[in-house]
């Protein structure tokens, strides 16, 4: 069994992300259920899970990129510039700043 792809899924052909990505969500909640969940897989691995919570991590990313560009390859876009911005809030965080992280 898969913790993203669990295999109960498996018969009805949808995944979990595929189900909300089909109007079970807001595009909006589905940015933010994939960020929340890339955040918490980056900030925790070195205390929890190591080198399995990255992999994890890279799950929601990948699964982000292609909701973004609707399965098209990115390399048009500028990826850098948002992952040092995500990089940016979560050092913020990190250091207790979370009011200029959550706003910018």
């Amino acid at each position: 069994m898969n913790l993203i792809n669990p295999d109960y899924y498996v018969n009805s052909g949808k995944d979990l992300f595929d189900r909300f990505e089909d109007g079970l969500m807001t595009d909006e909640k589905i940015r933010g259920f994939y960020i929340g969940n890339i955040f918490k897989y980056v900030t925790r691995y070195q205390d929890k899970n190591g080198i399995e919570d990255l992999k994890e991590s890279s799950t929601y990313l990948n699964r982000l990129i292609a909701f973004e560009t609707k399965g098209e390859h990115a390399d048009d876009i500028n990826w850098n510039d948002g992952f040092r911005e995500f990089a940016r809030k979560v050092n913020k965080i990190s250091d207790g700043d979370t009011n200029d992280a959550r706003t910018n």
